[in-house]
């Protein structure tokens, strides 16, 4: 089946860079932790920090597993969110089945999806009202960014559909 069948009914590419980046970033704060890793490692076998400090095998195993969690959330939440965002639906007069495209690591993933398996859509302001920050004279983490979620009957997460995304019939 190639994309030449269906028309182009709704994309988001202008976040393409956004999303991809921040993917990136999460594997780059992963492979970060590699060289702090390993240094906590050997803080935890000598009971001594690279500065010559003492440290407790505690405090070495809570920084090991606070570093490595974080990583680790950081990266898979941003493969799922990755494989969830789409960036453009294909539909078609003729056929039954839209394709919605999300992001992948190197390129995009196409996903066919039947009328018969579309389930419930639902739309989220995605809007936090942040605070006034009185030194700086504005609102502070103010958040708008409206999107709704589509769920599909063979997916367990449904598709991200941005709100800043453009809707062309």
């Amino acid at each position: 089946m190639g994309h030449s069948d269906f028309n182009v009914s709704y994309s988001a590419e202008h976040r393409l860079l956004r999303v991809r980046f921040l993917m990136y970033l999460s594997a780059l704060a992963l492979v970060g932790t590699i060289f702090p890793t390993m240094s906590l490692i050997e803080a935890f076998e000598t009971g001594v920090e690279p500065n010559g400090e003492a440290i407790s095998r505690g405090e070495v195993a809570a920084l090991l597993v606070i570093c490595q969690l974080a990583a680790w959330a950081f990266f898979v939440g941003m493969h799922i969110y990755g494989r969830c965002y789409v960036l453009r639906i294909f539909t078609s007069a003729e056929r039954p089945e839209s394709v919605y495209e999300t992001v992948g690591w190197i390129g995009r993933v196409p996903w066919v999806v039947g009328e018969d398996d579309k389930q419930a859509c639902r739309f989220h302001a995605g809007k936090t009202r942040g605070f006034y920050s009185a030194s700086a004279g504005v609102t502070v983490m103010s958040v708008d960014a409206p999107y709704h979620t589509q769920r599909i009957k063979s997916r367990r997460l449904p598709f991200i559909i941005d709100g800043s995304g453009f809707f062309l019939n």
